[in-house]
């Protein structure tokens, strides 16, 4: 059996921890500094991406920067990303936040994974940038046609985004996972199968309130 000292030691650490994670995706809004980022959500998606009826692009390509406000990688990667959208006149940048209630269905829509997740749209496919996460690298990927390579994963995107209570329900419970992961891994136990971090999280995170 596990001593109560160690369970009461782990609590406040995963504590910590989520109270850090919440902290930073507070702040990420303001990190969003650039004028030319668009805020991309599963309402605006089909007035400003995509046509409704035909899924054609409007205004042109897109790059579309799909991400967690909790994740450390993507508040990293968001200065570069908003130098390159001020340095990126020709090309129509955007940020979808797929812990919104807003923009999970399209996240559900592009089977968004994980974060951050880069897709550039263009004609009616995406394709996932995979490389070196600075602007140059950014810019060589669309201008220089780097996407059409053959090892680039690629995939036709959704015509429209329909809101949906189940899929709102998805995404959050995906989202929690995806904490609950990030949470374990921040604490060196990885180890510890996906299926019982969840219920050593529900657990410790029931005690304070006194629901078990």
């Amino acid at each position: 059996m596990i001593p109560y000292s160690k369970i009461n030691l782990l609590m406040i650490k995963m504590f910590k921890e989520t109270i850090l994670l919440l902290l930073v995706a507070g702040c990420f809004s303001h990190d969003i500094t650039s004028p030319r980022l668009q805020e991309i959500t599963s309402e605006n998606y089909n007035s400003l991406v995509a046509q409704n009826e035909t899924g054609a692009l409007l205004n042109g390509p897109w790059f579309l920067m799909f991400y967690a406000p909790w994740c450390g990688h993507c508040k990293k990667l968001l200065p570069t990303w908003n130098e390159f959208a001020d340095a990126s006149e020709r090309l129509n940048v955007g940020v979808v936040n797929c812990d919104s209630d807003e923009a999970s269905d399209l996240c559900t829509a592009f089977a968004v994974t994980g974060y951050p997740r880069l897709l550039y749209l263009q004609g009616n496919m995406h394709y996932r940038f995979k490389g070196e996460r600075t602007v140059f690298a950014l810019q060589d990927f669309v201008y220089q046609g780097l996407f059409e390579e053959k090892e680039v994963e690629k995939a036709a995107f959704p015509v429209s985004v329909q809101r949906s209570e189940r899929r709102k329900t998805i995404g959050l419970m995906h989202n929690v996972g995806l904490l609950v992961q990030l949470i374990f891994k921040r604490l060196g136990l990885v180890e510890i199968p996906v299926e019982i971090q969840y219920i050593i999280f529900g657990i410790l995170i029931a005690i304070p309130f006194g629901i078990i």
